[in-house]
């Protein structure tokens, strides 16, 4: 499938979310967070694409991470706010949704 496609066909997969159903992948190790900067389709097409430099970079550049101890404890305060996400196996890519 041409990249492009892909995008589109994954920006159409995304969802709303509360984190309470969220909370569950990053028990097992499976979410990552993006950056704003970042649209979750153009993240998941490179993932799927297996764009090993790309995804490199990125995470070098912190704009996809895993979630930390802090943000963990932070968001069991706060069960229902909402993220944007798309699963991409075995991963689930999240965004903060912005106020």
């Amino acid at each position: 499938m041409e990249k492009t496609n892909l995008i589109k066909k994954l920006d159409s997969e995304q969802d709303i979310a509360p984190w309470k159903d969220l909370r569950v992948h990053a028990t097992r190790d499976a979410l990552l967070l993006i950056s704003n900067g970042l649209s979750l389709g153009e993240v998941g097409a490179e993932f799927t694409l297996d764009n090993k430099e790309l995804v490199a970079i990125w995470i070098n550049d912190k704009a996809i991470q895993k979630p930390d101890q802090d943000f963990l404890n932070e968001m069991e305060k706060s069960m229902e706010k909402k993220f944007s996400f798309l699963i991409v196996q075995p991963y689930v890519l999240i965004h903060e949704l912005l106020n």
